[in-house]
């Protein structure tokens, strides 16, 4: 069963390539008219009414792409160079990969009319210390959702994550990321209290235990963490706050904690590739993004969290806790960033072993 799910991983990823080595032949000629911008994001990073109000106002025709994965990103990126795009949006994690290899331009902040509302705890991160080639776009914690209706005989005071991860513990039915990295260091994070610099030993004792966990896994999702809050599919989702807070719009017996040993942050960016030649259009498409009408309206549709103070200062966070405590500087240092701290290759085979367990 390993074996076949090797091959067809393998398969999957040598078709990814030739679509890309063959991506000039088949990308539509407007691609390259100075009158369009050509957007490479997440799916539900940008909303299909805002583009066309920009493209209303400013008479510039907005193609976007999506990927599925960081993985699918950097592997295209590297195979075009980055040509035919003008715009991307990706996670923090994707960044130093994509520096590494001189895919991007660096940002000229005196083009930016926002840059100085953006939180300053949310600026100078290990992955772009400077900022000198993304901008922080939106953010999130990930935490544990709960349907407290299901789970009504649990104390619920005090998770941590043994509430995923330990027998004894775990509700009957849980949902789990859909990501190895992510895995990977939250469950480090719970065994060894440490998410990078691990043993092959201690990778190992990480996949037995998502081995172990996987008995209790519904669904392993990013997206549909609601849907299985909602639906009584799982009575605990690991994931991001954002895809939870979309059950807790959905039904008052569902609730987000955070881990009380510390838990992750994540932060997707805006960076500018380094062969577009479109700057003018790619800067106004930027400034655009950061209007207050168009951040209400992410936030509204897919619940990040945004980077502007003044609209951090009029967003309900009372579903993470404390809006202070959530802000400050000591809550920011025990955030963990899911770091490419294990080896690629190491990664995808100790993910399918749990993949195919």
């Amino acid at each position: 069963m390993k074996n076949i799910i090797k091959i067809l991983i393998t398969i999957f990823w040598l078709g990814v390539i030739s679509s890309f080595l063959y991506l000039p032949n088949i990308i539509k000629e407007d691609y390259f008219s100075k009158n369009t911008l050509n957007i490479f994001t997440w799916v539900d990073m940008i909303d299909e009414d805002d583009v066309a109000e920009f493209e209303k106002e400013f008479k510039i025709k907005v193609n976007i792409s999506y990927y599925s994965n960081v993985e699918e990103l950097l592997t295209k990126l590297r195979i075009t160079k980055g040509k035919g795009y003008d715009l991307i949006i990706t996670v923090d994690y994707a960044i130093p990969s994509l520096v590494k290899h001189d895919l991007l331009k660096k940002i000229n902040k005196s083009k930016l009319n926002f840059y100085k509302k953006i939180n300053p705890n949310l600026l100078g991160f290990y992955f772009d210390k400077n900022n000198s080639h993304s901008i922080p776009f939106y953010w999130d914690i990930y935490g544990i959702g709960l349907d407290t209706k299901s789970l009504k005989d649990k104390d619920l005071s005090n998770i941590n994550w043994s509430f995923v991860f330990d027998p004894k513990l775990m509700p009957h039915k849980i949902g789990m990321v859909d990501d190895g990295l992510e895995s990977f260091l939250i469950a480090g994070k719970y065994l060894f209290n440490k998410t990078e610099k691990f043993s092959d030993l201690e990778l190992n004792k990480i996949k037995d235990l998502l081995i172990q966990q996987k008995k209790s896994v519904e669904a392993y999702t990013d997206e549909m963490g609601d849907y299985l809050l909602t639906s009584g599919s799982a009575q605990a989702v690991v994931g991001q706050s954002a895809y939870n807070f979309r059950a807790i719009k959905k039904s008052k017996d569902i609730k987000i904690v955070t881990p009380k040993e510390g838990s992750f942050i994540i932060v997707d960016a805006i960076m500018i590739p380094k062969h577009t030649y479109k700057d003018d259009n790619v800067y106004k498409f930027i400034n655009f993004l950061y209007r207050d009408n168009i951040i209400e309206n992410t936030i509204d549709e897919f619940a990040y969290l945004p980077v502007l103070d003044h609209i951090i200062d009029k967003t309900d966070l009372s579903y993470l806790g404390d809006k202070k405590e959530i802000l400050s500087q000591e809550n920011f240092k025990k955030l963990s960033f899911f770091k490419r701290s294990i080896p690629v290759k190491k990664l995808t085979e100790l993910w399918v072993d749990v993949k195919a367990s």
